[in-house]
């Protein structure tokens, strides 16, 4: 069996500026863009991180991602997308929504990546759904 160039490789989506009232702007990302850089160094994979991303180009950075030959050649993929998110949704800066399984975990199967099918895969979801974090506002009054 060939070994492979890279441990892992990483796409970090960190949407943080929101182009509509509906959603305000995350507070903290700086903070959690630089701790995962920490982390995916120590762990050695190669990182791409991408910023404010309207929903489209969140899709299609996801799909190229999956196609692309760092992720061929590493051992592991990580995908993170840190973003807004609704009832089975993330959000894009225009507000517009994605889904999880449909958008984002499909691009990474059998029949969309062959070449991945043994690669072990990690998606991490940072989506603050909004009722849930009004809720917690309230219970802390």
């Amino acid at each position: 069996m060939e070994s492979c160039k890279y441990p892992g490789h990483a796409l970090v989506i960190n949407n943080h500026q929101f182009k509509t009232d509906d959603l305000s702007n995350r507070e903290g990302w700086k903070a959690d863009s630089e701790n995962l850089q920490k982390l995916f160094n120590f762990l050695g994979f190669e990182q791409l991180e991408l910023c404010n991303l309207n929903a489209e180009e969140m899709k299609e950075a996801i799909a190229n991602f999956a196609r692309d030959e760092k992720s061929l050649n590493a051992n592991s993929l990580a995908v993170v997308i840190m973003t807004h998110g609704g009832e089975n949704s993330f959000f894009g800066v225009d507000g517009k929504k994605i889904h999880p399984h449909d958008d984002v975990v499909l691009n990474f199967d059998r029949d969309n990546a062959p070449d991945l099918i043994e690669k072990p895969k990690l998606f991490i979801f940072q989506a603050c759904r909004l009722s849930e974090a009004k809720a917690s506002l309230n219970w802390r009054k």
